[in-house]
């Protein structure tokens, strides 16, 4: 499935050519792998729609859906995403005719938070390997995002990056996703910490998933709540560029999903994508 479903990405960049869009933004202009949520795309272009249609109007491009549909506009080529933050879910409304249609790809965000059941906070490898077999026997590419947190459930005690490599959580991702996102944005603000740990998780990806694999990195505008500027942004990006693919770009708010977060800065993210896109 990942070689199919990789094939299928270069087939539908090649069948991109001349201009799209108000403004003549060329639709595949950065050769970036990303994931942005519907919700952030929506501010990113209501900002900057140039940015927006710069960085994400492409088939590389992962756009996941919230209540209100897919976010993509009309004449995109992004890809339909849909999260779901536990297989028990997914299972449910595949087998209910529940699942979204149009999707093309699955993001699977299991954390140590109540939104992904203990058992499966226990047992990560088993059940990424389960959303594999789902997905593919659906036609569904799948997206792996084990998080660094779920180390303080399988390892108490060990420090959690360590813990994250040491338990092999990116190959356990990798074996059965076409594209793992390793979660290293606390780490974003520093530079040096956040490249040496994203290079390691990478490369333990990359060894199990081969070379059809995508990885990607994760950045945030303020992550739990953390004040991050664009410059650090920009840094933490161009330290790891030739490392991974690309990145999943979260504008995060307060919910449920983030207690502890502020109000969304999209504005942060306009001028990281200007830095580094050279937009």
């Amino acid at each position: 499935m990942r070689k199919r479903f990789a094939a299928v990405l270069v087939l539908l960049a090649a069948s991109i050519t001349g201009w799209s869009g108000a403004g003549g933004v060329r639709a595949s202009t950065t050769g970036i792998h990303w994931i942005v949520a519907a919700s952030a795309l929506k501010e990113i272009a209501q900002l900057n729609p140039t940015v927006a249609q710069a960085a994400f109007d492409n088939p590389s491009t992962y756009v996941v859906r919230d209540g209100t549909g897919t976010g993509i506009r009309s004449g995109w080529t992004s890809i339909p995403t849909a999260s779901y933050k536990s297989y028990a879910q997914l299972s449910y409304d595949m087998s209910h005719g529940l699942f979204p249609a149009g999707v093309q790809a699955v993001l699977y965000d299991d954390e140590r938070w109540s939104f992904t059941p203990t058992v499966e906070q226990l047992n990560p490898a088993l059940y990424i390997g389960l959303a594999g077999q789902l997905c593919h026997s659906h036609g569904l590419a799948l997206i792996a995002t084990p998080a660094v947190d779920l180390a303080a459930v399988l390892s108490p005690g060990t420090p959690r990056y360590q813990a994250y490599l040491s338990l092999g959580l990116p190959a356990a991702a990798a074996k059965s996703a076409d594209a793992v996102d390793v979660q290293a944005q606390s780490l974003e603000t520093n530079t040096s910490a956040y490249s040496a740990f994203v290079m390691k998780a990478a490369q333990q990806a990359r060894q199990t998933g081969g070379a059809n694999l995508v990885v990607l990195a994760g950045l945030s505008t303020g992550p739990a709540g953390q004040t991050v500027t664009a410059t650090q942004l920009t840094s933490a990006a161009n330290a790891t560029s030739s490392l991974v693919d690309g990145y999943w770009l979260n504008v995060p708010g307060q919910s449920a999903y983030c207690p502890t977060c502020g109000a969304p800065k999209p504005g942060v993210a306009v001028a990281f994508l200007r830095a580094f896109l050279h937009l």
